[in-house]
């Protein structure tokens, strides 16, 4: 709102958006010269932990330049140049502490027979280095494994050492239904152990291809992303065997789908994924 009386232009947000706004206003130059754009502009808020803030951003300067009139004896009106957008800068302080929040997290691991073997091994290796990362006073994990079909092996709850148990004992059987162990991981993250104030994520782990069942998975994956579930996505092997094009295509953006061309590189990606979940780019402006 502008207030004529003040020359104050104001605006007042609610729930501003994660994914980011513009604010815009034009000033028509009255003198020819060098100008700043405005006097004072400071943002007054409440940040996400609940504190006042205030924010004051530098002053633009415009330099303002007239026509230049037709030298002739008799002088003729030349047009009025059409008023141009001005765009301040926005600085934004986002401090985000991962100790200070919460994940529900939902490993989905292909347990199919081609899984079987040093595969299998370094997947539960992995998988567990990433509960490991977890602490149990504030965060929570589940097991999905899928082979022809899914099964939630494990539910979402603190008890990581249950948790560690339920990973040792997966076995492999055949077929690769990735997109049933999708569908089984979110049914679990709109469950009512799923906590409205916790950071939701899925992790994916495959070895192979669904060729018959793309268009499902890649309908998951938007319907999570759009529900603010952090989907990543990690395939095991060679990347054409493993069609990491759609797991990037799966992932909420193509920096969250992984390639792990050997076994050895598990434990790493997974670790990775475990400290950027908390922070996670897509829910702080500053890391964008």
């Amino acid at each position: 709102s502008w207030d004529p009386s003040s020359r104050i232009l104001e605006w007042q947000l609610a729930d501003v958006p994660f994914a980011g706004f513009d604010l815009r206003f034009s000033v028509e130059p009255q003198a020819t010269g060098d100008w700043p754009t405005n006097v004072q502009a400071v943002a007054d808020l409440i940040d996400g932990f609940g504190q006042p803030d205030r924010i004051t951003f530098p002053v633009p300067r415009v330099q303002v330049i007239a026509p230049t009139p037709t030298p002739s004896p008799s002088p003729t009106a030349t047009p009025t140049p059409e008023p141009a957008a001005l765009y301040l800068p926005l600085l934004l302080h986002e401090i985000c502490v991962p100790e200070q929040r919460s994940t529900d997290a939902v490993l989905v691991l292909d347990v199919s027979s081609s899984m079987r073997g040093a595969k299998l091994t370094a997947a539960k290796e992995a998988a567990k280095a990433f509960v490991d990362l977890m602490q149990p006073a504030r965060d929570r994990v589940a097991l999905v494994a899928f082979d022809h079909e899914a099964r939630l092996a494990s539910p979402l709850g603190s008890d990581l050492t249950a948790l560690r148990a339920a990973i040792d004992a997966l076995g492999t059987r055949q077929g690769t239904a990735i997109d049933q162990g999708l569908a089984a991981a979110y049914d679990e993250l709109r469950s009512s152990r799923r906590r409205p104030d916790a950071t939701p994520a899925l992790i994916l782990l495959t070895d192979g291809q669904q060729p018959d069942g793309q268009s499902a998975i890649l309908d998951l994956g938007g319907r999570m992303c759009e529900a603010g579930v952090q989907v990543y996505a990690i395939g095991l092997g060679d990347a054409e065997a493993v069609d990491f094009q759609l797991l990037r295509r799966l992932a909420c953006r193509p920096a969250m789908a992984f390639l792990a061309p050997q076994v050895g590189d598990l434990r790493r990606i997974y670790e990775s994924i475990a400290a950027e979940i908390p922070c996670d780019a897509g829910l702080f402006w500053g890391r964008r």
